[in-house]
């Protein structure tokens, strides 16, 4: 498959070789979208790609009824959404589907089934066929109020930039629609985000093998799926620390802390300190700096209501320094120190 870029930052699939792929394995999922068997392991493509903002965003090539459709990766929501676009050969089955999003937007439409390909696996399951958008709460404060005609997943509001759809690959067992991987029979997966600068793709890593997971170090899970257990430290100015559920989300780049009164706003380049699991020796982390665009560590401190305990929304800044491997049967997440690149994150392994 190849790609276009449009004058307004749109990237656009154009073309698709399939002699040049692996042979698809054909299946067909009925019912309730069951969990198909095993099958073998494959790589797909992780683009990194620039809205006309300056944020990156990360998608992976996908075939929707034997269409090409590049759609957004997200590691912090579950379930394949496609725009009307992108619905080649979908199929209704007339149960509404409403989800909401962090950027306050929520899409609408009934679940659906079609034929959906990714990587060497094929089969027919269950998506969002999405008809409409809103703001969650109401009004035009957010990227729905362009409509669903100029929407377009991941493009922050800027009319026609974006994705066609979004693959929420978190090991979400109970989400509807479910996890698309598990669908195809896709159990663990590998994300290895393309770093800046390299000027090469990333790689996800579907039904990796032993090899592929030498090095890997399984880290503490947090109370949802998804999450893990970690802690972020500030030397400076003045020493503070937010220790509590941890969701890595290549879909919303930047750093949040929800309650953590001891961790106020910080300046750009401030040092910190994240640990993933108990703060001691044994504990894989990395170093960073906030509010560095290089190192997409845009940082927030936000009061939720009602909650007292800590926590953090790490967005993609934990996949700079780490391949993250993650097991959708036992709700498990793994990683692997990278190599650092000038100016990002360093692993602490």
């Amino acid at each position: 498959m190849t790609y276009r870029r449009t004058a307004s930052g749109v990237v656009s699939a154009v073309v698709m070789t399939m002699a040049a792929s692996p042979p698809l394995i054909a299946q067909r999922v009925d019912g309730d979208f069951r969990s198909g068997p095993a099958s073998g392991r494959a790589e797909v493509p992780i683009r990194q790609l620039q809205l006309s903002n300056g944020t990156t965003r990360y998608a992976i090539p996908i075939s929707v009824g034997g269409q090409p459709v590049l759609v957004g990766l997200d590691t912090g929501s579950a379930g394949l959404r496609l725009l009307p676009d992108a619905q080649a050969g979908l199929q209704s089955t007339g149960k509404a589907n409403h989800e909401p999003f962090g950027s306050g937007v929520v899409l609408d439409g009934p679940i659906a089934r079609g034929q959906i390909g990714v990587g060497n696996r094929s089969a027919v399951i269950g998506v969002q066929q999405v008809l409409g958008v809103h703001c969650a709460k109401g009004g035009n404060a957010c990227a729905a109020r362009l409509g669903i005609g100029r929407y377009r997943v991941m493009g922050d509001g800027l009319p026609g930039e974006g994705f066609l759809g979004i693959i929420g690959i978190k090991p979400n067992l109970d989400a509807i629609p479910r996890n698309p991987f598990v669908q195809l029979g896709i159990h663990r997966w590998i994300v290895s985000l393309p770093q800046p600068g390299s000027g090469r793709p990333g790689t996800l890593m579907l039904n990796p093998n032993a090899r592929d997971e030498a090095g890997f170090r399984q880290v503490p899970s947090g109370q949802n799926p998804g999450q893990v257990l970690a802690c972020l430290y500030r030397p400076t100015p003045r020493p503070a620390r937010a220790c509590g559920n941890a969701t890595l989300d290549t879909g919303a780049p930047g750093i949040g802390v929800f309650n953590a009164g001891m961790f106020p706003q910080a300046i750009a380049g401030a040092p910190a300190r994240f640990v993933f699991g108990a703060p001691d020796a044994r504990s894989p982390g990395m170093t960073l700096r906030l509010n560095d665009r290089r190192q997409m560590t845009k940082y927030s401190a936000i009061d939720k209501p009602g909650e007292q305990a800590a926590q953090l929304r790490m967005g993609v800044t934990p996949y700079l320094a780490y391949d993250i491997l993650y097991d959708a049967d036992r709700g498990t997440m793994a990683v692997r120190a990278r190599p650092s690149f000038p100016g990002g994150p360093a692993a602490q392994p």
